[in-house]
C-alpha cells in the first residue's frame, strides 16, 4: 500500500506540475523586432482550452522582389502568416501543433501573390530575350512552375511556421523567454487580455476570402 500511495503521489505531483505551466502560460503574447529590412511582429495566444493561434505580420521595405520590373508588390509590402492549432508544456517545453497555415503577401493567397510575381517576371524576360508573342504562353507556364518549385508555400511555412514545434522556455514574471533555435533567446512580453480582441481561424479565413 505504501508504494502505491507514493506513486499515487508522485503522479500527482507531476501531473500538478504540467496544469501549474499551463496555467501560468495561458494567456497572449507578443515579440517585436525592427531591421534595415523592415518591421516585424508576431502573437501567440495560448488558451486555457488548450488551443494556439499565432499571427505574424512583416513590414517589408526595399521593394520586395525589386529587381523584377514592373514590380506587382508595393514598397513596403506587408508578409503575414496565421497558424491555428493545439499546445501544452511541461519540463521546461513549449508544446504547439498548429494544424492549419496561411501565408499572405500584401493580403493575398500566397498562391495569387506568387501567380502575379510569376507573370511579371515572364514579360520583363519575354522582352529582353525578345520572346515571340506565340511563345509567350508556354514561355509564361515555364517561369510559373520554375517559382513555385522555388518558393514552395509549405517550405516557407515551414521555416517560419512549422507544424509541430517544441520549444525551450523560461517564465519571468510577464516576460516569457524562447529558445530562438539560433543559440539566442526572443523576449516575449504578455498582453493584457482586455486589450486585445481574441480571433479565431474563421475570422481570419473570412478577412482574407480566396480569389
Amino acid at each position: 500500500m505504501r508504494t502505491l500511495s507514493t506513486t499515487a503521489a508522485l503522479v500527482a505531483i507531476l501531473t500538478g506540475s504540467v496544469a501549474l505551466a499551463q496555467d501560468t502560460l495561458v494567456g497572449i503574447w507578443e515579440h517585436a523586432d525592427e531591421d534595415e529590412d523592415g518591421t516585424y511582429l508576431t502573437r501567440l495566444e495560448l488558451a486555457a482550452d488548450g488551443i494556439a493561434r499565432v499571427t505574424s505580420s512583416s513590414i517589408v521595405r526595399g521593394e520586395f522582389f525589386g529587381d523584377v520590373e514592373p514590380n506587382p508588390f508595393p514598397d513596403p509590402v506587408t508578409i503575414s502568416f496565421a497558424g491555428a492549432g493545439t499546445w501544452s508544456a511541461e519540463a521546461g517545453q513549449l508544446n504547439l501543433g498548429l494544424t492549419e497555415r496561411d501565408l499572405r503577401v500584401d493580403g493575398d493567397p500566397f498562391a495569387e501573390a506568387l501567380y502575379l510575381l510569376a507573370t511579371a517576371l515572364a514579360l520583363s524576360l519575354a522582352g529582353e530575350l525578345e520572346i515571340p508573342d506565340e511563345d509567350l504562353p508556354v514561355f509564361m507556364a515555364t517561369i510559373q512552375a520554375a517559382l513555385r518549385q522555388e518558393l514552395d508555400e509549405e517550405e516557407m511555412l515551414d521555416q517560419v511556421m512549422p507544424t509541430m514545434d517544441s520549444i525551450p522556455y523560461e517564465l519571468m514574471g510577464d516576460e516569457l523567454h524562447l529558445d530562438d533555435g539560433d543559440g539566442g533567446t526572443e523576449v516575449w512580453t504578455r498582453v493584457q487580455a482586455t486589450a486585445v480582441v481574441s480571433v479565431n481561424w474563421a475570422d481570419i479565413k473570412a478577412g482574407h476570402p480566396e480569389r
